[in-house]
C-alpha cells in the first residue's frame, strides 16, 4: 500500500498558506479521500499523481511511503487521525 506522509503534505500546504480545503481543491480530490489520506489510508493512482504533479519539489520517495496492510508509519508511531475544524 502507498501511504502519503502526511506531516510534509500539511506543511507543504501550509508553506502555501493553503487550508486542508484549499489542499483538497488544488489536488482534485473531494475532503472526504484527502481526511482518508492524512489518516493513513491507501493513497491510490490518482492522488499519488496530483500530489506529485502539484508539488514537483517532492520525489515520490519524499511524500510517499511503501507500507504492508495495517502497518503504522515508519518509526513505529502510529498514524495520527486529522480532521477539518
Amino acid at each position: 500500500m502507498v501511504k502519503v506522509k502526511a506531516d510534509l503534505l500539511l506543511k507543504a500546504a501550509e508553506e502555501r498558506n493553503w487550508s486542508k480545503s484549499k489542499l483538497a481543491i488544488e489536488l482534485n480530490l473531494s475532503r472526504m479521500h484527502l481526511n482518508r489520506l492524512l489518516n493513513g489510508e491507501n493513497a491510490g493512482n490518482k492522488a499519488v499523481f496530483n500530489i506529485l504533479k502539484k508539488f514537483p519539489e517532492f520525489e515520490f520517495e519524499d511524500i510517499f511511503f511503501l507500507s504492508k496492510r495495517n502497518q503504522n508509519v515508519p518509526g513505529g508511531k502510529s498514524t495520527n487521525s486529522y480532521i477539518y475544524s
